[in-house]
């Protein structure tokens, strides 16, 4: 197998790399802490490790500078055929695609089965524990490498043995030296228990080791704190910036307002006044009701009266004829006394005429 490039993102301390591999040899390299070895863990991460998943090796590769999901994309050849790989590890909803140049694509879990069928592995392994493959990572060059060398050599010999029939190996002169050296620096650094020697160079490594995975843990503790304080900070900036804003478009609306408060106080003084007036539109209908009521009863009274003055305005009438029956009578009479009388003076003047002429 071929490996021809690497592309991350939000990978551990990558927000997005990416690193073409040349045909023979590539060399990463760069100060410490800046991302070589994740590159080499996101590789192991992207062939031996499935896409779905809540593992502490799901959580470990989890940036904590960046924003997003980890994203792997390889593209390698093997046998003859170049394939693309890429998983997005999103917990439960993570997602796996392998795409044959010009054929087949896999998805989901038949990714991992294709894999370890191309690189024909069990899925379940890890690279570190790989036979045809050697990689050191840092902070593990001084571990004993006897009990994975004694796994991966029963396995080796397994498979021999299966394929070939071979009942025995035949190991080569320089291999027993190799072997030789590897005992005796074994036997130099590691008691028989499997434990680095007390007072050896291993020893004193570890410990420094371990003090160093103390203050390390410290610092991370420490760098965490800074992390969430700086990205609490970084929040209330942003909140900041948006209260500024909304505080920015409330001015306006606190003018609207404003103005509606004044013509709210206005309407409430036109509304304390009209509560005047309704007060004496009501007393003066109360008023009136009154009146209304005492005109009704007098209309009643004048009803009860005129049905008792009824008869009295017949006798009315009856007595008003016989009034001017009366006033007739007087009349005729009073023409005949005027008649009398005038006949009286004339008969006097008559009487004065005679007399006269009698003297």
């Amino acid at each position: 197998m071929k490996i021809h490039s690497l592309a991350v993102k939000n990978f551990k301390i990558h927000r997005e790399s990416r690193v073409e591999f040349d045909d023979r040899v590539t060399l990463l390299a760069g100060p410490n802490e800046t991302g070589k070895s994740t590159l080499l863990e996101a590789l192991e991460k992207a062939f031996f490790l499935r896409a779905r998943g809540k593992s502490s090796e799901h959580e470990n590769i989890r940036t904590r500078l960046h924003t997003g999901h980890p994203e792997v994309e390889v593209v390698f050849s093997a046998d003859g055929h170049t394939y693309s790989l890429k998983k997005c590890f999103s917990g439960a909803n993570g997602t796996s695609r392998l795409q044959l140049q010009g054929g087949e694509t896999w998805s989901g879990d038949d990714v991992d089965t294709e894999l370890a069928r191309i690189l024909r592995v069990d899925s379940a392994m890890r690279l570190g524990n790989q036979w045809a493959h050697l990689l050191i990572k840092q902070g593990a060059s001084g571990e004993n490498p006897t009990d994975t060398a004694q796994v991966q050599s029963t396995r080796l010999l397994q498979r021999l043995q299966s394929s070939g029939g071979a009942a025995s190996l035949l190991v080569s002169p320089r291999d027993e030296q190799v072997a030789a050296r590897f005992r005796s620096a074994v036997e130099s650094m590691f008691n028989q228990s499997g434990k680095p020697k007390t007072g050896s160079d291993l020893a004193k490594a570890e410990a420094a080791q371990q003090s160093a995975k103390n203050e390390l843990v410290a610092a991370k503790t420490r760098h965490d704190d800074l992390l969430g304080a700086a990205q609490q900070h970084e929040s209330a900036t942003r909140k900041l910036a948006e209260k500024t804003r909304a505080l920015q478009d409330l001015k306006p609306r606190m003018e609207q307002a404003r103005q509606s408060l004044e013509e709210a106080k206005k309407l409430e003084a036109e509304l304390g006044n009209l509560r005047l007036k309704a007060e004496t539109a009501s007393a003066e209908a109360e008023r009136l009701a009154k009146a209304e009521q005492t005109i009704a009863d007098t209309r009643a009274r004048i009803e009860e009266t005129q049905k008792t003055l009824a008869p009295l305005d017949q006798s009315c009438t009856q007595a008003a004829a016989s009034v001017m029956a009366a006033r007739q009578t007087v009349q005729s009479r009073e023409d005949g006394y005027s008649d009398a009388s005038k006949s009286e003076a004339d008969a006097q003047l008559v009487q004065q005429f005679a007399k006269a002429h009698l003297s």
